[in-house]
């Protein structure tokens, strides 16, 4: 999986692992998916 804010184009919700975070929030628990985000977040480039 590419590393967050490695797309031109500043597609940095899918290179964050958006579908795997919003997996995890639709099928665990609330404290799983809070993880998940704090996760992404961490890793993801917002570009300006």
């Amino acid at each position: 999986m590419p590393r967050a804010g490695s797309y031109s184009d500043g597609s940095c919700l899918q290179s964050a692992g958006f579908s795997s975070v919003m997996e995890t929030c639709v099928l665990s628990s609330t404290s799983k998916c809070v993880s998940a985000l704090q996760a992404a977040e961490s890793e993801a480039t917002f570009l300006p």
